[in-house]
């Protein structure tokens, strides 16, 4: 696994899910419930996950959009959305590789996930720095 991201399949999506359901929170909930509370543009939250953040931003009004390398994560996601009638713009995407030439007011990254990218140079790579 060194050098790659881990591969979440379905039935692991399943287990993140049950572990972590919409709106668990570390304090993060919260917190980005507070500073984004201006915000009007739109927001960009990598490695998404089944999500446990996006559902409470999205009903809050905020426009997020999420990607996430593990279609099984994306697909459980969008079940998570639809079943509150919320329907963000999520795709599968890498954060390391990820370029978009669009604007994003906030960009979020709750939690561990930025843990998931492993060595300092790929991690320089996934936040577009180069030293």
């Amino acid at each position: 696994m060194a050098g790659r991201m881990p591969e979440y399949g379905r039935l692991s999506s399943l287990v993140y899910q049950l572990d972590k359901p919409i709106g668990t929170s570390f304090g993060d909930v919260e917190l980005y419930g507070d500073l984004l509370a201006g915000v009007t543009g739109e927001i960009l939250e990598p490695a998404v996950g089944t999500e446990r953040v996006l559902v409470p931003l999205c009903a809050a009004g905020l426009r997020v959009r999420g990607f996430d390398t593990s279609a099984s994560m994306l697909a459980v996601c969008r079940d998570n959305c639809a079943a509150r009638g919320l329907a963000p713009v999520l795709f599968e995407a890498n954060m390391m590789t990820f370029d978009d030439p669009g604007a994003f007011e906030a960009v979020i990254i709750p939690a561990g996930a930025f843990a998931l990218v492993t060595g300092r140079d790929r991690a320089l790579r996934s936040t577009g720095s180069t030293s």
